[in-house]
């Protein structure tokens, strides 16, 4: 009798402590979980009230969008963040395993069967056109683009693209009247990305062209433009953005193997000059196949 009253108390006491240990983690389950769901609320009303007090600023709907876009990843952001949260407090293993598998998807941009980049803000021109053929996509140029030359964070870059630049802005710009050109998608010093044509469609990069014979390389290929020029030192923003995008779209389009990654010099030499020296090649192709 007195054993089985001794193993009653303990077994009492091992169920008191239990019971209290999981107690207190609900309790920290729930503040943890109560501060994330918070942050990200506020972050994703505040997203969608600048929207509202800004709306006649914005020309699109493509911008309006992007806003959008924004709120509903703070949403995204807030849903994950208090899952991982959960998961860590109940097993730290398992929330480790958790953030990397986030993490090697936040690697690689998906890419919809229109050939438009998730996450990215859109900008919708109408400088393209259909190509040939859609299933021959095969190769991928690298450019430089800033105006005025040399001057880096201006508007007038996305004001060429979308067809409104005041040629009246610079001296220099008067070269560009009535010219109609577009790059698939446009690396801010940032990193920033902007996306102006869907990678299916032909967009009005590289002009007069020729790559293996094969003339006309607008037909298959997809444009990248980075903001700099050919002496600049590029930012490493933009490598590693350019490295996420470029696996992308090789896994996209998997005729696109880092051999037929090249500069606009590339296909019209003696015509072009971009990327410039200022491109280190051999940083870019260690960073793609590191991300491999």
């Amino acid at each position: 009798m007195l054993i089985s009253v001794n193993k009653l108390n303990k077994f009492y006491y091992v169920y008191k402590r239990k019971r209290s240990d999981c107690l207190f983690t609900n309790i920290k389950i729930s503040a943890y979980s109560k501060l994330v769901s918070t942050c990200g609320f506020v972050l994703s009303v505040g997203e969608v009230l600048y929207l509202a007090f800004n709306f006649e600023s914005y020309v699109t709907w493509a911008d309006v969008n992007s806003h959008l876009r924004v709120g509903l990843n703070y949403l995204y952001v807030r849903f994950y963040t208090s899952l991982v949260t959960i998961i860590f407090l109940i097993n730290p293993l398992a929330s480790v395993l958790c953030i990397s598998w986030c993490l090697y998807n936040k690697r690689i941009m998906k890419i919809d069967l229109n050939g438009v980049l998730s996450t990215v803000a859109q900008r919708p021109c109408s400088h393209f056109d259909e190509r040939p053929d859609e299933a021959d996509i095969s190769l991928l140029v690298i450019h430089n683009i800033s105006l005025p030359a040399g001057q880096f964070g201006t508007p007038f870059v996305d004001d060429l693209f979308m067809g409104s630049i005041d040629c009246n802005a610079h001296p220099s710009f008067s070269d560009l009247k009535n010219l109609r050109v577009s790059a698939h998608c446009f690396i801010k010093r940032t990193g920033e990305i902007i996306q102006y044509v869907p990678l299916d469609k032909r967009a009005w990069h590289a002009g007069q062209s020729e790559f293996e014979d094969a003339p006309a390389c607008n037909n298959f290929s997809i444009g990248i433009e980075l903001e700099g020029t050919d002496i600049a030192p590029y930012s490493l923003e933009q490598y590693k953005t350019l490295t996420i995008i470029s696996k992308s779209i090789m896994q996209r389009y998997p005729k696109i193997t880092p051999s037929r990654i090249v500069g606009h010099c590339d296909i019209a030499p003696g015509r072009k000059t971009d990327p410039g020296s200022s491109f280190n090649w051999p940083l870019f192709f260690n960073m793609l196949e590191q991300l491999s």
